[in-house]
């Protein structure tokens, strides 16, 4: 069955891809420059978590604070290159923080060591018309255990292609880096997916080379969380 669109926007807030919070439709910030290639190193601030992160970018991105902006030419193989854009929007977590699970459509098994898909904060009358439309897989860096979900955005029109928006966390405690990035890839109603708009494959290879590089930093606890004793 196919899900309106204002079922998507209200399942939307569940998924991984609005956790950061600030994904945009807008051009980005890098269109019509080149930048440096390499390994990159940023540090994401957010409530008093720390993310001290590298990453290997042999695109060209824009890479600063929380964001990473990609917008121009990448080789596309035997001598041709394409266009491409992608913007993607990073978030540093504590990798126990209690109300993570209200935002995803995966948990972290510590007994496992693994991530698994759950949809129990999903309201039981969405899941039928959701979950066939989220993909939860591994996704790890080199010292992360992590994980990726996409997510098909449905057109408002018939002849619109289905938009597939991304979004995954890195765990590496005491923190997770998580971020999210729409439109990555679109496909037609028959499944097909339309390559020449596809950059899923960019923001893979982008979240795999990430590493964590210094201590992480955790915002301490409150004053009232300071004072609670396990049972």
């Amino acid at each position: 069955m196919i899900r309106s669109s204002d079922k998507k926007q209200y399942f939307k807030a569940y998924t991984t891809i609005c956790l950061v919070g600030l994904t945009m439709s807008w051009t980005p910030i890098s269109a019509g420059k080149k930048f440096s290639t390499g390994v990159k190193k940023l540090l994401v601030e957010n409530n008093g978590n720390k993310c001290s992160v590298q990453l290997t970018d042999p695109y060209g991105a824009l890479v600063y604070e929380s964001v990473y902006s990609l917008y121009g030419d990448v080789p596309e193989g035997n001598g041709k290159v394409k266009t491409v854009s992608l913007s993607m929007y990073f978030n540093c977590m504590s990798s126990d923080d209690a109300e993570k699970s209200s935002h995803f459509v995966a948990r972290f098994d510590a007994t496992q060591q693994v991530w698994v898909k759950d949809f129990s904060q999903v309201p039981e009358e969405d899941r039928e018309s959701s979950e066939p439309y989220v993909k939860v897989f591994t996704l790890n860096g080199p010292n992360s255990l992590g994980v990726g979900i996409t997510d098909v955005t449905l057109p408002a029109g018939d002849d619109k292609p289905y938009s597939i928006d991304f979004g995954f966390c890195l765990r590496h405690p005491p923190v997770m880096l998580c971020g999210s990035a729409n439109g990555v890839a679109y496909v037609d109603k028959k499944g097909s997916t339309k390559y020449q708009d596809n950059v899923l494959p960019i923001a893979l290879k982008i979240v795999k080379s990430i590493e964590f590089v210094d201590a992480p930093q955790v915002a301490p606890p409150t004053s009232s969380a300071a004072q609670s004793t396990e049972p």
